[in-house]
């Protein structure tokens, strides 16, 4: 699926819900249902940095397209950074590059997250990009 299709879907699922509480209940239970991180990419190595929370971050190609693999130890930022990974799951380089996460703005989740919380986001969104861009060339 393209990333502007899961992108739309998440909008108008998280538009479905009447109150911000209810939309960040949602990424809460994107982030609780996401694949768990192995054990072995909880270090230090794969911790990012710029984060409130500790959130790790571990990509790899396979078969040519991206795989995120993600956790943190706080709810909202596990669910943001679960909804951002889950975006360019599956996805080649060249997507992953050419798209950027506007669904934060959309359904006005960014007012509700710290500017400190958006900026670690942030600082994942540009470890994805680096990571797809090591992968070009």
């Amino acid at each position: 699926m393209a990333i502007e299709q899961k992108q739309r879907e998440l909008i108008e699922s998280l538009d479905i819900f009447p109150t911000m509480d209810d939309k960040l209940s949602y990424l809460i239970s994107l982030g609780r249902k996401y694949p768990a991180l192995d054990d072995a990419c909880r270090s230090d190595e794969y911790l990012m940095k710029g984060c409130m929370s500790q959130l790790w971050f571990y990509p790899e190609m396979r078969e040519g397209l991206c795989h995120f693999q993600m956790d943190a130890d706080a709810l909202i930022p596990k669910g943001v950074a679960a909804a951002i990974c889950g975006l360019y799951n599956g996805e080649s380089p060249a997507e992953v590059l050419a798209h950027e996460p506007t669904f934060i703005q959309e359904a006005g989740i960014g007012s509700q997250i710290s500017s400190k919380r958006l900026s670690g986001l942030a600082n994942l969104r540009e470890a994805i990009k680096r990571f797809a861009q090591s992968q070009i060339g």
